[in-house]
């Protein structure tokens, strides 16, 4: 019976976050209430506290699911046994792919782009200034081993190359989001980061 009972509340969990995932990319997250949430997962708002403690709970759970996927990803290309910017180039490659074949990830992205509506929650935001830091970090700590090996000009500051690296990233994401027609992430992605890479030779 308590099996049954934890079992059918992660099922409650997963319908009310797929459904305030989906009503929040849409509306952005001051124009959905938890009523509306609720009512459209087939629950009442007392369900979403019973869970998520409110609004700033559920968005704070989205947030942590999407970093997960995030940081499992890119650290698992990065420990590859190939050489330093070919590793870069495939966690890139493989975050364009898996961004294009997730909607769930395309609309917790959607969500936390609107920085306007997260303005007050300062959990949250520290939460994404967080996730930022931990890729720079990841990135600039393979460019860090490339420029050893020779292969990134020694004039390059590393810092501002791991930021602009990110900043392409997720400026591809938000591309693919809020094109008015159809955007191949994988394609458009291999041109940009050939001329990103050409740059940072010695």
């Amino acid at each position: 019976m308590a099996r049954r009972t934890r079992e059918e509340a992660a099922k409650t969990r997963e319908k009310l976050l797929s459904v305030a995932t989906d009503l929040f990319s849409k509306k952005g997250v001051d124009g959905v209430t938890l009523v509306e949430i609720g009512k459209e997962a087939g629950f009442t708002k007392g369900a979403l506290y019973r869970h998520f403690g409110g609004k700033p709970g559920l968005l704070k759970e989205l947030m942590d699911y999407g970093a997960e996927k995030v940081d499992q990803l890119e650290e698992s290309c990065l420990k590859g046994p190939e050489e330093p910017l070919d590793r870069l180039r495939a966690m890139v490659m493989e975050e364009m792919e898996v961004f294009e074949g997730r909607q769930e990830l395309q609309r917790i992205l959607a969500i936390f782009l609107d920085r306007r509506s997260l303005a007050e929650d300062e959990g949250i935001l520290s939460s994404i200034e967080s996730l930022r830091d931990r890729t720079i970090g990841r990135i600039k700590s393979v460019m860090e081993e490339a420029k050893e090996k020779g292969h990134i000009s020694k004039e390059i500051d590393l810092t501002v190359a791991a930021e602009s690296l990110r900043l392409l990233i997720f400026g591809l994401m938000e591309r693919k989001l809020y094109s008015s027609s159809p955007y191949d992430l994988s394609s458009q992605a291999k041109p940009m980061l050939e001329l990103f890479f050409r740059a940072l030779r010695p």
